[in-house]
């Protein structure tokens, strides 16, 4: 069982847990097991506590031990909430992982719609709970042993057969997240009973780089032992090659930062104002953030985007009511303080 650790000094230092009976912290990197490091200092030191835990973090995931992760070492646990300690410690539990490329890595969705518009980010959906998948350009070839290929039979590709293969377990109820087994199955019967195409839109990411096309499914069957989990095989081909791109999967930006403007304002009581809130970097990967007043009663705040609302019910006290915004990535915070005028 993980501890805390009072180091007795009141300098920062970071503290490397191993998992409860892990080897030395080269092996369990290497086999991929969660590395927590304690950033501590003494209650008061909360700049100089940030600070390190910015300095640590950009240090592991900057500067990987080559022989003993094969893989990158990410923050895989975003900055926490600090913890304070009965030793009067300040503490922030940092989690890091040596992340490779598994099958669960890879993910297979996909989206209804037309070749001529790709589907928008929220159609996307998970196909089942995957099991396998796999691609396989199967390319065309034809050759020439013509005599002044000295000695050597010469190759063409002509054209690709490109196939994206899955298989997966199935579930009495699919998820709502996932397109699912029952809505899948259906979708080819009815395309198939109207004489249409089933076709689809497939994104599979694999890794570094990310398939997407539009795609009529070729393979569809189950199996299911009686001491087995029923599974499902499936496979895409190409519907329309005009589709079929191979890109970088998108690398998500952390949040380093977030201000607000202006900072402070005043509202009559049962009026509204708002207020402009700025992630750092402006491509940050995740701009969602949550808001916290200080007194309710006083002042409450909704966003729509990146805009914040504050609202003063009729009948609300006089004073200031300070709306907190919190980055849900990194966890940096902006405060608007708020008068209300009754």
């Amino acid at each position: 069982m993980l501890r805390w650790r009072d180091t007795g000094k009141g300098e920062v230092k970071f503290i490397v847990f191993r998992p409860n009976g892990g080897s030395p912290v080269r092996n369990d990197l290497a086999s991929e097991y969660l590395v927590l490091v304690d950033v501590i200092g003494a209650e008061g030191e909360d700049e100089e506590v940030d600070n390190a835990v910015q300095a640590i973090i950009s240090h592991i995931q900057n500067n990987p031990m080559p022989n003993d992760c094969i893989g990158h070492i990410e923050n895989v646990g975003g900055i926490p909430s600090p913890v304070s300690t009965t030793e009067g410690r300040l503490v922030y539990r940092l989690q890091f992982a040596c992340l490779k490329l598994f099958g669960r890595g890879i993910v297979l969705e996909v989206a209804l719609g037309c070749p001529d518009s790709v589907p928008a980010e929220s159609e996307w959906q998970s196909l089942i709970a995957g099991t396998s998948k796999g691609f396989d350009f199967s390319p065309n070839t034809v050759t020439s042993d013509a005599d002044d290929t000295k000695g050597y039979v010469e190759n063409l590709v002509t054209n690709s057969d490109f196939t994206l293969s899955f298989e997966g377990e199935v579930r009495k109820r699919d998820k709502l997240d996932q397109f699912g087994v029952a809505k899948f199955v259906k979708y080819y019967n009815d395309e198939i009973q109207a004489g249409r195409q089933p076709t689809l839109w497939v994104r599979e990411e694999y890794g570094p780089i990310t398939f997407i096309g539009y795609m009529v499914i070729t393979a569809l069957s189950s199996d299911g032992g009686t001491n087995d989990i029923v599974t499902l095989s499936t496979e895409f081909k190409v519907a329309d090659s005009d589709t079929i791109q191979v890109i970088d999967t998108p690398v998500d930006v952390a949040v380093t930062g977030v201000t607000i403007s202006p900072t402070s304002g005043t509202v009559a009581a049962g009026a509204t104002t708002t207020f402009n809130v700025t992630i750092a970097p402006a491509n940050a990967t995740d701009k969602t953030f949550t808001l916290v007043s200080s007194v309710p009663a006083r002042a409450t705040a909704t966003a729509n985007g990146l805009v914040v609302t504050v609202s003063a019910p009729s009948g609300a006290t006089a004073g200031t009511a300070n709306i907190t915004v919190k980055t849900n990535d990194g966890a940096f915070t902006a405060v608007y303080a708020a008068t209300v005028t009754a």
